[in-house]
């Protein structure tokens, strides 16, 4: 086949241009991982201490508490990433900034726990 039959030639492209368009799909699982990962930990640890302890736990109860956190905060990450594309932080900046994300913090916490509240209530 010659150079003529195959179309136009194109551009040959780096790693980060190649893999951009999974970008997101990528960025999403690693959140959803993460936050997965640290509720089952927290879950195990529960049944593990209260199993200790000789308290009698449900294994559905950890479940709902630690899911519905991570839940509420997983649906929280976007104005998380807005926050921090909006006021980044840097080295000349964070002094000014820090009453922003003392705010934030301050919301965060507030969303995250009525976030849990309305999750577990439908549980």
């Amino acid at each position: 086949m010659h150079r003529s039959d195959a179309g136009p030639a194109r551009e040959p492209q780096d790693f980060w241009t190649r893999h951009r368009p999974w970008q997101r799909p990528f960025e999403i699982a690693i959140w959803v991982l993460v936050f997965g990962i640290a509720a089952a930990a927290n879950v195990a640890v529960i049944l593990i201490d209260a199993h200790r302890d000789g308290l009698h736990v449900q294994a559905w109860q950890p479940v709902v508490e630690e899911g519905s956190s991570a839940l509420a905060s997983l649906l929280l990450v976007p104005s998380l990433l807005w926050l921090c594309e909006r006021w980044p932080l840097h080295a000349g900046t964070w002094a000014r900034r820090l009453p922003v994300y003392a705010a934030a913090s301050l919301v965060w916490s507030l969303l995250h726990v009525a976030g849990m509240v309305l999750v577990r209530n439908f549980a």
